[in-house]
């Protein structure tokens, strides 16, 4: 009978997926478990390329060191982020939001022209830590800390992005990717935080 039972229940499930709709069905019903459902938007360090040089071009040949970047947004899981109106997620590779910034800020930097150490570099490297508080596909807000010989400086970040033009996946995966760019542009431009790196 537990035999039966077991085709019944495999053709049962296969009938449902014949019908439009039913595959999406039954992938979304794992959201709960795996965090990954039929809508969501999947980001890669390899598959953004910045557009961050014009506007960094006075750190150029320039060193910096990035430390921890530690995700305390409580809108987040682990691996993703949401859209705004949360009916997307945006997952950021295996890894967990945090590393996800932090390779995508090196690969900006370094696009850049810049030098980036991860845990070693000279004592007057200036140091900087980001700590992300709330993200979705169209605001972040973080703390970002830069440390030098001076001592700590530190620039509170809160930045709207406006909407993909459209939903189509790839859309919203490449302006995920330009959020990623106005994220560190902002930063790097900061007048303050200009002035602190350069120490002027």
């Amino acid at each position: 009978m537990k035999k039966h039972s077991a085709l019944t229940a495999l053709a049962a499930l296969l009938f449902a997926a014949s019908f439009p709709g039913g595959c999406g069905t039954v992938v979304d019903s794992m959201a709960p478990v795996t965090g990954i459902s039929a809508g969501d938007i999947s980001l890669s360090v390899e598959n953004y390329t910045p557009r961050t040089a014009q506007a960094l071009l006075p750190y150029k040949n320039k060193a910096v060191m990035l430390r921890e970047f530690i995700n305390r947004a409580e809108n987040t899981r682990k691996n993703s982020y949401p859209s705004q109106d949360t009916t997307l997620w945006y997952r950021t590779g295996k890894g967990p939001v945090g590393k996800f910034f932090r390779a995508s800020f090196e690969k900006a930097l370094t696009s850049a022209g810049m030098v980036v150490y991860e845990s070693t570099g000279l004592a007057a490297t200036p140091k900087l830590e980001l700590k992300i508080l709330h993200i979705t596909d169209r605001s972040f807000r973080g703390e970002a800390t830069l440390y030098t010989l001076d001592g700590p400086t530190t620039k509170m970040l809160d930045i709207v992005w406006p909407p993909a033009k459209n939903e189509n996946p790839e859309t919203l995966e490449q302006n995920a990717y330009a959020h990623m760019d106005a994220i560190v542009t902002t930063l790097f431009t900061d007048p303050r935080f200009t002035r602190a790196f350069f120490k002027k």
